[in-house]
């Protein structure tokens, strides 16, 4: 598990170890029989995008033991809702931000391909003009976005209020993640 550091904001990137694999490919086959008989709802998902119904039963997900272990870095915490993302080519997920909530995790079952974008929401409010103007300048000093990139089976733990999307999905697989949310207990 690394920290990391973007736009004063903590970000964690836990790496999918080798005894991942079978985890991984068992919640990959256990989300796309789930799309199967859950019609999905539209959040931020665009074109045809599926977003199961959130739940706050995590006795659904078969690998939930796995999940827990990976996260037990945090300080004392409750998982609160997940749903599952799949998207096709041309699929993407718009802006976004959980309110609501302490923590949000990403849980990788393929490979995002860099398409994940955080957004510095400073300066998506305030600053926008002065990034329009450096946009294009060498040694831009006002990085708006950070795009990230994960494999399938790495985990990505982010402030709830962190705003991010993802790019158009340029593959012709399926991007597949289980998403959530957590709060911490004081």
């Amino acid at each position: 598990m690394t920290e990391n550091t973007i736009f004063g904001t903590p970000l964690w990137h836990i790496p999918r170890e080798e005894t991942d694999y079978n985890v991984t490919e068992t919640m990959k086959e256990w989300s796309l029989e789930w799309q199967k008989t859950d019609k999905g709802i539209k959040v931020s998902n665009q074109v045809n995008g599926y977003h199961s119904a959130g739940s706050e039963n995590f006795n659904y997900l078969p690998c939930f033991y796995h999940l827990k272990d990976r996260l037990n870095f945090l300080p004392k915490f409750t998982f609160t809702s997940w749903w599952i993302n799949i998207q096709n080519q041309g699929d993407y997920n718009a802006s976004h931000n959980h309110p609501e909530s302490d923590l949000s995790f990403i849980w990788y079952l393929t490979d995002n391909h860099n398409s994940l974008v955080f957004t510095k929401p400073d300066y998506e409010m305030t600053r926008r003009r002065l990034y329009q103007s450096f946009k294009n300048y060498n040694n831009n000093p006002f990085m708006l976005t950070w795009n990230w990139k994960c494999s399938a089976g790495d985990i990505l733990v982010f402030p709830s209020d962190t705003l991010h999307h993802t790019l158009t999905h340029e593959k012709k697989e399926l991007r597949i993640s289980i998403a959530g949310n957590l709060n911490m207990i004081i």
